[in-house]
């Protein structure tokens, strides 16, 4: 009921319980990893990498977020996805970030 099963423009729907504006459910956003089928995969939370960036090569990069296509119920952070790094559609977009250093 927020996406009015669209892409919206930015900041224009409502924000999550910290007040952030299209952090998911918007579109699916490329990500700078590349997808490796074991990055997240491990049995001990103590050795468990926090935020993998995959493999060093690979065919596919990974985006994540969810968007307005598929439900509230994959619209989330953490739900990471594979595609082809040439793939285009109107649900997958980019956010731009600057790094601290």
């Amino acid at each position: 009921e927020n996406s009015n099963r669209r892409t919206q423009p930015v900041g224009t729907r409502k924000p999550n319980g910290w007040g952030l504006h299209d952090m998911s459910g918007n579109v699916w956003e490329w990500c700078w990893d590349r997808y490796g089928a074991d990055a997240y995969a491990t049995e001990n939370p103590v050795t468990a990498v926090r935020d993998p960036a995959g493999p060093k090569e690979g065919e596919y990069r990974v985006y994540r977020g969810g968007c307005w296509i598929i439900g509230d119920v994959y619209a989330r952070v953490a739900r990471r996805n594979l595609v082809h790094p040439v793939y285009m559609d109107r649900f997958l977009g980019f956010r731009i970030a600057k790094n601290k250093e």
